[in-house]
């Protein structure tokens, strides 16, 4: 692998990371908007809500985001994961 396409990957990794980071810091401050609006009651149901609402991102993500977002180069269409496996875990050979 040529030392551009090392570059590339690592770019595109550590843009993965810090949005990843990003939204986390977005979901912890949607909590606290939230919680501030309701009842102290309430409060527990908002953040399980949250926190739900995380999970389910990542489980999307996983299941459909990277595809999009990584797809098969010189493939039609070449913005979706065609042909193989749209799974962010698909080629992990651990």
């Amino acid at each position: 692998m040529s030392s551009i396409e090392e570059l590339k990957t690592g770019i595109d990794e550590l843009l993965i990371i810090v949005s990843t980071g990003f939204i986390l810091l977005m979901q912890a401050g949607f909590a606290l908007v939230e919680n501030g609006t309701v009842r102290k009651k309430n409060s527990t149901n908002i953040l399980i809500k949250n926190l739900f609402d995380a999970c389910a991102g990542a489980i999307a993500f996983w299941t459909l985001g990277y595809g999009f977002a990584f797809g098969v180069a010189g493939e039609e269409p070449a913005y979706i994961n065609y042909g193989g496996w749209a799974f962010a875990s698909s080629d992990f050979k651990g």
